[in-house]
């Protein structure tokens, strides 16, 4: 195996969509980058940066749902 094939990559979530409380947004952030990072494996979802107290616990709590359903390596 070379280590290119070990790379992975974690976070790149943008808190500030969380932060906005829109459900829509949060969704498009969620999936639109999984679909993206996903393909040939490697991602680990993590946030962009820490989570401010400014995101509502429902919110994260809708994202790490999304997260469940379209972040699963089969």
């Amino acid at each position: 195996m070379t280590s290119r094939e070990r790379i992975a990559f974690l976070g790149n979530m943008n808190m500030d969509v969380y932060a906005s409380g829109d459900r829509e947004a949060i969704r498009h952030e969620v999936v639109s980058k999984l679909a993206a990072a996903m393909p040939g494996g490697g991602y680990i979802y993590h946030s962009d940066h820490s989570v401010p107290p400014t995101v509502a616990f429902e919110d994260y709590a809708y994202a790490i749902d999304l997260i469940r359903e379209h972040g699963v390596y089969a």
